[in-house]
């Protein structure tokens, strides 16, 4: 005949066996901690690579628009002026009563007329650092070369020769 030997616990030890144990809960509460980190700082590289992409294109947009407006207007137009001629979309207002400034995806945009021939085109973050939208500012001229510097982020290209000198280097997507 088998007997089933069921052993009584006292009521401590019935209470140690439930649950988790504080340190395990802590233990994992830290990996739940660093795993967060990790997925946080490649969210915010994603949100900066994905700002500094439409500032390249908005500088193309915008390059391509003062083309357009040139032709119809015989002058280069400020950014309120290509937006009221919808040559590009009010995406790129702003709230300053400054009319040669824009503001789309974490970029701040300036035209500067510097001549009947040419303009200068600069994309500068709206905040830099580690939560910041962008790590580089961007340039352009009539001609449409794209420039871009990883080191003067806070303020426009002003001039086609701080456009093309300096810490300023070709674009090349990288």
């Amino acid at each position: 005949m088998n007997i089933l030997f069921t052993r009584h616990k006292s009521a401590g030890q019935q209470k140690n066996e439930k649950g988790f144990s504080l340190i395990e809960l802590v233990l994992v509460v830290v990996v739940i901690g660093i795993i967060a980190t990790i997925v946080i700082a490649r969210f915010q590289s994603a949100v900066k690579a994905s700002n500094e992409s439409s500032a390249v294109s908005g500088l193309k947009l915008i390059h391509s628009a003062q083309t357009t407006y040139r032709a119809n207007a015989e002058a280069f137009g400020s950014m309120d002026n290509l937006m009221a001629t919808k040559t590009i979309d009010e995406a790129f207002g702003d709230d300053d009563s400054d009319p040669n400034t824009g503001e789309r995806s974490g970029y701040k945009y300036l035209i500067t007329i510097t001549g009947e021939n040419n303009f200068i085109l600069s994309a500068i973050p709206v905040s830099t650092g580690i939560n910041g939208s962008g790590n580089k500012r961007f340039g352009t001229d009539a001609s449409g070369s794209l420039y871009r510097d990883d080191n003067n982020l806070t303020s426009h290209y002003l001039t086609e020769t701080e456009l093309r000198g300096g810490t300023s280097v070709p674009y090349d997507s990288n």
